[in-house]
């Protein structure tokens, strides 16, 4: 389901609600348990300091997944989990802009001046 939610980021922050009796690990059960972190991955490694035993077992096993390693390579995601138990994953990875007509033929004159500047240097010596 995380491999999904990965994919899915690109297009806005994806929120899923995780079940809380997944992290108890027995014992007093009378006691609310509280599990939140918010980490950021980039090129499948962790920018954020942690040293939560959660985020180390995630990271783990999301590295197990070879395709949800590679889009962990290839993006950058921050990851969230409330107390409430909800995750919210977010691609932020920097979007290129792309250029615009106008801006093309700027930069293709300026490169047809560099150039000509170069050949008249050139020719100067």
């Amino acid at each position: 389901m995380i491999r999904i939610l990965l994919k899915r980021s690109i297009a806005g922050p994806q929120q899923m609600s995780l079940n809380r009796i997944d992290f108890e690990t027995g014992g007093s059960r009378t006691r609310k348990l509280t599990c939140s972190f918010n980490i950021q991955l980039e090129r499948g490694r962790l920018v954020t300091l942690s040293q939560s035993v959660t985020v180390k077992n995630l990271l783990e096993v999301l590295q197990q997944d070879d395709a949800v390693a590679q889009l962990m390579r290839q993006n950058m995601y921050e990851i969230n989990l409330t107390n409430a138990f909800q995750l919210t994953i977010t691609n932020i990875t920097p979007v290129l802009e792309e250029e615009t007509p106008e801006e093309a033929e700027v930069t293709e004159g300026a490169v047809e001046a560099i150039a000509v500047a170069e050949e008249d240097a050139v020719e100067a010596e």
